[in-house]
């Protein structure tokens, strides 16, 4: 198992509801492996939701705070893309919450 260092590594058979958030601009390429990983998921019979937002490495505009912070407190950027992922994120979580 430790040559195994991603989820697309695994030889998974089930997995739970999975919300996996990218940025549309990681130059580092995570938009294509978390692509990768929601497609792997929905393979095996997962609920898999894909959000995909404008930002750079694994979507730094979210937490809000942190895009705020990066921004010297400019609320543009959030108010347009990472309000979106936290919404999505918060209904993810109604959804498929035990």
């Amino acid at each position: 198992m430790e040559d195994r260092i991603c989820l697309c590594d695994l030889d998974i058979k089930q997995y739970p509801p999975t919300f996996i958030v990218a940025g549309a601009r990681d130059p580092l390429g995570l938009t294509e492996s978390a692509k990768k990983a929601h497609e792997m998921l929905e393979t095996i019979g997962c609920h898999s939701k894909l959000g995909i937002y404008d930002g750079t490495h694994g979507f730094c505009g979210y937490p809000v705070q942190m895009q705020q912070a990066l921004t010297g407190g400019c609320d543009k950027h959030w108010k347009q893309t990472a309000h979106s992922a936290m919404l999505d994120t918060i209904d993810f979580c109604n959804k498929h919450h035990n």
